[in-house]
């Protein structure tokens, strides 16, 4: 690497630390889906069987959008970012939300957590490992943090559902096909904000990560159908509310997991990690 070259971790850093990116990301991605991430929270709760009360560490909270939903629960949050610009716009909407009784926001590096080992019951991790370029580091140290017998709600888009592989397709042909590597396909997107990593999940691989730390996979559901809403939304309304209708259809389905651009996998850590690599290994 040259002396002027950034790394990709430099490169992410730099966006994802931006105020700008934050609100961006809020006001175009988040708001306009807000009705389908109420269907998912609401159902979390028989998901993860996390009883009232309970603490539940969002990992990556970014502007606090789903710790809201989570404390609205009536769990206790535990909501963590990097980003200094990300903690400013989330404490804004906790405040705002009424929550701020339940919601204690921290700055975190999930490359490098400081929490303890096996202290956390329950963790969420919601569309923030396919930002990150060293994903290995975070899963490890997630996998770490979390108790003996709690779990880990993680969602990221899956590189095997039809529209990722449409979406590669397309990116060859206009030359910017990316790379594939062992945890997925990978591309930077260019926003007014700088680069932003993003990667669609190979999610084989990441449960063989999480196994590799003691977690098992205990289920795996479809999350968004599709992903097209976002830039039909101003283009073609219609359209973007037929997928709207799609995602909403397919939510929490097992059985359509494989096609779905994003998906959500619970994982339990183990009661007793070297059992749980025998047989992982066996």
């Amino acid at each position: 690497m040259g002396n002027g070259e950034k790394s990709a971790s430099d490169r992410a850093k730099e966006t994802l630390s931006l105020p700008r990116f934050h609100e961006l990301w809020d006001q175009t991605l988040v708001l306009p889906q807000a009705k389908f991430f109420d269907r998912v929270f609401s159902s979390l709760r028989q998901v993860l069987r996390a009883p009232i009360g309970a603490t539940i560490l969002d990992a990556g909270c970014g502007p606090a959008r789903h710790s809201i939903r989570l404390a609205r629960n009536l769990w206790h949050v535990r909501a963590v970012d990097f980003s200094d610009a990300a903690l400013e716009l989330a404490r804004r909407n906790v405040n705002e939300a009424g929550v701020s009784d339940r919601v204690e926001l921290g700055r975190e590096n999930l490359t490098k957590l400081s929490l303890p080992d096996d202290s956390q019951p329950y963790v969420l991790c919601w569309g923030v490992l396919m930002h990150i370029p060293d994903i290995a580091a975070a899963v490890s140290e997630l996998s770490r943090v979390v108790e003996r017998g709690g779990k880990i709600v993680v969602s990221e888009l899956n590189m095997s559902s039809p529209e990722s592989r449409a979406l590669r397709t397309l990116a060859r042909a206009r030359s910017h096909p990316g790379k594939v590597v062992r945890a997925g396909a990978e591309h930077w997107r260019e926003t007014e904000s700088g680069s932003l990593l993003i990667r669609h999940a190979n999610i084989d691989w990441l449960q063989r990560e999480f196994a590799n730390q003691g977690l098992m996979l205990r289920a795996r559901f479809a999350g968004q159908m599709s992903e097209l809403h976002a830039p039909l939304r101003n283009r073609a309304a219609w359209a973007a509310r037929t997928v709207d209708f799609v995602n909403d259809q397919g939510l929490w389905s097992k059985a359509l997991a494989p096609f779905a651009i994003s998906n959500i996998l619970i994982f339990e850590k183990a009661e007793d990690i070297e059992k749980a690599e025998d047989i992982l290994h066996s």
